[in-house]
């Protein structure tokens, strides 16, 4: 079907048939979704590097895991800004001598901020058939495995990278919904022009 034009007075009115409405309606609408999603879609997360040290720790028994009896631990914790609780934590790095926690051995802990993707504190409590650990950030920290030790005032956070500005990846949102969207849109410019171009030789 051919586009109708009409003339009004000094203009001309494009009047797209129905079927190419529908099209160019769906075309915008993919690309109105990409973009919106391109927004929103933003990975909230403080990655958060810590220290544990210093000449206080004390405990009874085997130090656990191999550890020596004064030992500097480092740490990661990546956390989604978004929560403060358990569920915050999204990965773990935490090894204690012979022992690597994983995120799934954690059974509590929680997060807060001074503000909006500013973190003041946080801790979390670990267990597994091996053994079990605790870290808060603004006290202490203790790991039992066969015997137990620990310290107090001792962690110390040396990072925190702010990742909340970051697009994450959008499922369906990626190459092949920007040529669908574009290949419309370029389709409807040249059928445009075209009807342009034959108005102007009428």
């Amino acid at each position: 079907m051919k586009p109708k034009l009409r003339r009004e007075g000094l203009f001309v009115r494009y009047q797209v048939p129905s079927s190419k409405a529908k099209f160019l309606a769906i075309a915008f609408a993919a690309l109105t979704t990409i973009v919106a999603a391109s927004s929103a879609a933003q990975a909230d997360t403080l990655v958060v590097d810590f220290t544990v040290s210093g000449p206080g720790w004390f405990g009874s028994g085997t130090s656990p895991f191999g550890l020596p009896s004064q030992p500097t631990i480092n740490g990661i914790v990546t956390i989604d800004s978004t929560k403060t609780d358990q569920s915050a934590f999204l990965a773990i790095d935490w090894v204690t001598g012979s022992q690597t926690w994983q995120l799934s051995d954690i059974y509590g802990g929680g997060v807060t901020y001074s503000a909006p993707n500013v973190l003041s504190d946080f801790n979390f409590e670990a267990s597994n058939p091996s053994g079990s650990t605790y870290v808060y950030s603004n006290n202490t920290v203790g790991i039992t495995g066969g015997g137990f030790i620990a310290c107090n005032s001792c962690v110390q956070i040396t990072s925190v990278t702010d990742n909340s500005a970051v697009p994450g990846p959008i499922a369906g949102a990626g190459l092949p919904g920007l040529v669908f969207a574009g290949g419309a849109f370029l389709t409807w410019w040249r059928r445009k022009r075209t009807a342009s171009c034959a108005l102007a030789a009428a």
